[in-house]
């Protein structure tokens, strides 16, 4: 009995998280399709079937943040489920804050804190794009695998399991980065990580679990120049009213 109340004690933040998250952002199914979205989703044939999606494999960029574009745009929920997807994201990321701040506190004393660190990431203002902004995906999303590879190599890491560290943390990776380039950065999260954890640390020994996240970048798209994810994202009257928005907004500050 004493175990099935911890058990379920255990589960209580996430259901706070989760329900914390869902209030504040509900509002934002009334949004709409702007900026990026009518490139990336309305105007774009790619992620209108799935037959166009694996036509694409092997030629365009971000294959897997099309897919889930293709999932939304096939299924019949319009754009609620454009916004449904997004949302549940998010929770997932923020439920992963949680428990990666649960590792980096006391078990017991610093349950507290981690339910409070999650719900403040998940909720502030910045991550309000994230949320709302549909293609503001790419960065949730690729987030979604790059905080699930972080945890399973801290898991791996803590059970001294080698399908852990040296194979599911890699696969989301890759992930994280075939989802946004940015997530490239990944090895140097896992050395933070490991820093945090010890006050002395074997280079040698961090070296040999972390290089096969070096050695597992994608480099198959990097070829591309910057320009070009730009051009993908936008077409060119929305990147002038993209550029004009944020000097508006920049200026009162300047």
């Amino acid at each position: 009995m004493t175990d099935l109340i911890e058990n379920q004690k255990n589960w209580i933040p996430y259901l706070f998280i989760t329900l914390s998250i869902f209030i504040a952002y509900l509002n934002s199914f009334q949004g709409i399709f702007q900026f990026d979205d009518h490139n990336v989703i309305v105007n774009n044939n790619v992620v209108h079937s799935w037959y166009a999606w694996l036509e694409d494999l092997g030629h365009g960029i971000r294959p897997i943040l099309k897919f889930t574009y293709t999932l939304n745009w096939t299924s019949g929920m319009g754009i609620s489920g454009f916004h449904l997807l997004n949302l549940i994201i998010h929770t997932i990321n923020a439920l992963m804050i949680y428990s990666l701040s649960l590792r980096l506190m006391e078990r017991v004393s610093g349950r507290r804190k981690a339910i409070i660190i999650s719900i403040l990431w998940a909720i502030h203002p910045v991550q309000t794009e994230v949320v709302t902004y549909i293609s503001g995906r790419s960065s949730s999303f690729m987030a979604m695998f790059y905080l699930g590879s972080l945890l399973l190599y801290v898991y791996g890491t803590e059970k001294q399991s080698r399908i852990f560290t040296y194979l599911a943390a890699p696969v989301l990776f890759i992930m994280a980065v075939l989802t946004k380039e940015t997530a490239l950065i990944f090895p140097l999260a896992l050395l933070l990580w490991d820093l945090t954890q010890q006050r002395w640390i074997n280079l040698i020994t961090v070296i040999k679990r972390q290089i096969i996240h070096y050695g597992k970048i994608p480099l198959r798209n990097l070829h591309k120049r910057p320009a070009s994810l730009i051009t993908w994202g936008m077409p060119i009257p929305w990147q002038g009213d993209t550029r004009m928005l944020k000097m508006r907004i920049l200026r009162p500050y300047l």
